[in-house]
């Protein structure tokens, strides 16, 4: 590998670091915590990324600019599936199933509480332990002023208890469907980019 070629690699590892980290500073700063939970993961692509780029040299040894930069391709490829994808995965979709068992839960005590007002303390009880989940379904507002105007009432106001029925039953189906794929626009980019070195590295070979 010409010094040059040298030169690339750990530029290309230096900068890949620093975006990393500003991205990764980015995400732990998000409100919404399924976006949070990734933050650790951007770290871990960020270790995983050299080790990526020396295995790749050693298995094809940069010989010039366009197989310095294939190695450079492929490591991100790598980095990004096996440090974000793969594990942001896992965790978004066991995220978004304690979120849905949170908000079915609600659902079936706010359905218990249209034929009893008594099941209001265990609805109470329920949102409170749920409270971070709703918060993540954006519906925790709503539940709180729900829960105030039936404190209010004593008694229960059926419009609005339709309408937050409706909104747990929404947001539940939302998070069912939900992708589970952290930063999917990202995915398509990265695939498109190996994908075009991969091209240009059989052309070289065939053409």
């Amino acid at each position: 590998m010409s010094v040059d070629h040298g030169y690339l690699i750990v530029g290309a590892i230096a900068v890949h670091s620093v975006v990393l980290t500003g991205v990764g500073l980015s995400v732990r700063k998000a409100k919404d915590k399924r976006t949070r939970i990734l933050w650790r993961l951007l770290i871990l692509e960020m270790v995983i990324f050299p080790i990526a780029v020396a295995i790749l040299y050693y298995l094809q040894p940069a010989t010039s600019w366009l197989t310095a930069t294939a190695d450079i391709v492929y490591a991100i490829v790598v980095a990004f599936v096996l440090g974000l994808e793969v594990p942001g995965f896992l965790l978004l979709t066991r995220f978004d199933e304690r979120t849905v068992g949170a908000l079915e839960e609600l659902r079936r005590d706010l359905v218990i509480l249209g034929y009893s007002f008594d099941h209001l303390t265990q609805l109470k009880v329920t949102i409170e332990r749920s409270r971070e989940r709703l918060r993540s379904a954006n519906i925790d507002g709503l539940v709180s002023d729900f829960i105030l105007a039936c404190d209010r009432m004593q008694n229960l106001d059926r419009n609005l208890w339709e309408l937050v029925l409706s909104e747990v039953t929404v947001a539940s189906r939302s998070f069912t469907e939900r992708s589970k794929h952290p930063f999917p626009k990202l995915i398509d980019v990265v695939s498109l980019a190996g994908l075009s070195f991969l091209l240009a590295q059989f052309l070289k070979q065939f053409g």
